[in-house]
């Protein structure tokens, strides 16, 4: 009789699919990073980090609560962050129930420096949490990217969509670049529907830099990331 083997076979992306993140590095990455970047879309390994994942959720509800006084805000993201290091401390460090607390009170904490900046750019609009639709994704050249913003903002006491929010909250600082790339992608997203947004009103917030990016023109944008998506396609046939 023989043996019976227990084989766990990984996941294999057959068409090309990468993530909003990813894309946005791919650009701008070395031919190496580049190479490793295609290789975890193609063959994810099941694990991914959720490290901020909690920090976006406060941030997003909270700024969905629409406060008049924008000091609450800042507020709830001090008081959440001391209570994630404070449930943090029974986990070991090198956990992600440790890793998941602390990395996001940190964000949370970050954020607070940049009250000025975002007091200045939010305060107009009424803000909508969009972080419940993740499935949302937009092809390019027959690459499928995953296109969901953080947040929606709408004028006209909430009748009228005219912008977005991202939030980045690793610690390793976007370029200029990064962010006119998953701008584009995420502007690109709603103009397929038949949202038209301005670009002056889609915002990318890199917490730990302290910086706030706008969205740019498409036509500077439009062919480039078009070029690297016929790359992806062509490179996703050879992995």
């Amino acid at each position: 009789m023989e043996e019976e083997l227990d084989v766990k076979v990984g996941k294999i992306v057959e068409d090309p699919k990468i993530s909003l993140k990813q894309f946005s590095s791919y650009s701008s990455a070395t031919a190496n990073a580049k190479n490793t970047i295609l290789v975890n879309s193609k063959y994810p390994s099941g694990y991914i980090p959720k490290f901020y994942e909690i920090a976006k959720k406060i941030v997003c509800n909270t700024f969905g609560a629409n406060f008049e006084d924008t000091e609450l805000y800042f507020e709830e993201f001090i008081t959440q962050a001391q209570r994630l290091k404070k449930e943090a401390i029974p986990f070991p460090t090198n956990k992600d129930a440790y890793k998941n607390r602390t990395l996001s009170a940190e964000g949370l904490i970050a954020l607070t420096r940049m009250q000025s900046q975002l007091n200045t750019i939010l305060k107009p609009y009424v803000l909508n949490s969009n972080i419940k639709n993740k499935r949302q994704s937009v092809n390019i050249e027959e690459v499928k990217i995953g296109a969901m913003a953080d947040m929606l903002l709408y004028e006209d006491a909430g009748a009228t969509h005219v912008g977005l929010l991202k939030f980045n909250f690793t610690k390793k600082k976007m370029s200029r670049l990064e962010a006119e790339y998953m701008l584009y992608v995420l502007w690109l997203f709603y103009k397929e529907k038949g949202i038209e947004l301005d670009l002056n009103k889609c915002f990318l917030v890199d917490a730990f830099a302290g910086k706030i990016h706008r969205a740019t023109d498409p036509v500077f944008v439009e062919e480039p990331a078009r070029k690297s998506c016929r790359e992806i396609k062509e490179k996703w046939k050879l992995l």
